[in-house]
């Protein structure tokens, strides 16, 4: 099957140009069997087939041809692939990159200015399509009930489960179940495994009429532990191989929705979060944070730079296997960096912010840390739009600036 990518992009070529295209005698230019084929089964398949998570199919030469235009745009603008994170090497290289090198994005441009031809099916070469991300869950986590999201202010609403955990477990890999996607914000997962932790959180379950509790400015609970985060562009969120976040026998889950809606009336939403877990594994991992706050953004600017900066939380060396930056609307561009003494490390540079699209990024090869290290993360932000100053907040109208380090030994 040979696929191609413009993920939510309709604009169209005359449909009456196909039969031109395709018949083209000039075998000068680059065609689609021969040149475009190969690039858009290896980067656009996983989403771009019946049933993917893109909207549309592109998996014949014809429905490749009426969005060729836009294509070449989205390409050109390194919309799509959507890998918003600078993958050429310049700051670091990761596991399962969508990435278009400069003469991929060439090719495709100037398939486009030769006309989208054709060109021999016998040409193309022979490319295996990228299987679909693995995961076999082991447990569900959701509410027995919908919650009804209301339109206006945002909502924290914190969910609690008991998975049933018999013996030690790790989680190795989370995805989110979406039932109203338009709605969900992120996700968060908290672990409460200390007798005080599983009965802070049940009285402010029982303590609140609907299905789980508010948990916004009032606060997840005590005694927790954070051990998985989710927004918008993983469909599988799975930790480096072999490593997963320690689960403890007994420990009664959390799952806090974020949800923000446009809609007029309640919404009724039964998203949910499947886990994946081993008995063990050979690299325990933790999730690390640092937050640029507080945040003061004065309006009507072109850019604004939140920068902080603090210690890896590591008491003997160890490795730095995967990162991720959270803004909110307003932000343009995020930066992570490790500070060894007077040397900088880039280690995440994100030179086109995407709300849509917030990827936990895994290095290729992890990044050895020591004690005393620090991590720093630089957010930009456009205020143009704004009249008065932006804050610190958990609003989808507020703004934040978060680093997250996975760290093991």
């Amino acid at each position: 099957m040979v696929l191609a990518s413009a993920c939510g992009v309709d604009t169209a070529l005359p449909g009456d140009r196909l039969a031109d295209a395709a018949d083209a005698a000039d075998d000068t230019g680059p065609t689609y069997y021969r040149d475009v084929a190969a690039i858009s089964t290896r980067q656009c398949a996983g989403c771009h087939q019946p049933g993917g998570a893109a909207p549309f199919p592109l998996t014949t030469y014809a429905e490749m041809f009426e969005r060729a235009t836009k294509i070449a745009e989205v390409t050109a603008k390194r919309i799509m692939p959507p890998w918003p994170a600078d993958a050429s090497g310049a700051c670091g290289t990761f596991v399962d990159q969508r990435w278009l090198s400069a003469s991929e994005i060439e090719t495709i441009g100037a398939w486009v200015a030769a006309g989208a031809r054709s060109g021999d099916p016998a040409d193309a070469p022979v490319v295996e399509v990228p299987p679909a991300p693995a995961f076999t869950a082991s447990v569900e986590l959701a509410s027995d009930v919908a919650y009804g999201v209301a339109p206006g202010p945002d909502e924290y609403r914190c969910i609690v489960v008991d998975p049933g955990l018999a013996t030690d477990s790790y989680i190795t890999a989370m995805a989110v179940r979406l039932d109203q996607a338009a709605v969900v914000h992120h996700v968060q997962l908290f672990a409460a495994a200390s007798p005080a932790g599983k009965a802070d959180i049940a009285a402010r379950d029982a303590a609140d009429p609907g299905p789980g509790y508010r948990c916004g400015n009032e606060g997840v609970g005590t005694e927790l532990r954070y051990v998985g985060v989710w927004a918008a562009g993983d469909l599988v969120r799975r930790w480096p191989a072999g490593s997963g976040i320690w689960l403890s026998a007994g420990s009664h889950m959390v799952v806090q929705f974020h949800y923000h809606s446009h809609d007029s009336e309640l919404v009724a939403d039964r998203s949910r979060v499947a886990l994946e877990l081993a008995p063990s594994v050979s690299y325990p991992g933790i999730i690390d944070s640092i937050a640029g706050a507080p945040l003061y953004l004065p309006p009507g600017q072109v850019n604004v730079d939140i920068s902080a900066a603090r210690e890896v939380a590591v008491s003997q060396p160890s490795w730095l296997r995967a990162a991720r930056i959270h803004m909110h609307k307003l932000g343009t561009r995020g930066r992570m960096e490790l500070i060894r003494g007077d040397q900088t490390f880039c280690l995440l540079d994100i030179p086109r912010w995407d709300f849509g699209w917030q990827l936990f990024y895994t290095f290729d090869q992890a990044v050895a840390i020591e004690p005393g290290d620090q991590i720093r993360v630089t957010c930009s932000y456009n205020t143009q739009t704004q009249i008065d100053p932006v804050v610190w907040g958990l609003s989808t109208d507020d703004e934040m600036c978060l680093g997250y380090s996975y760290v093991t030994p």
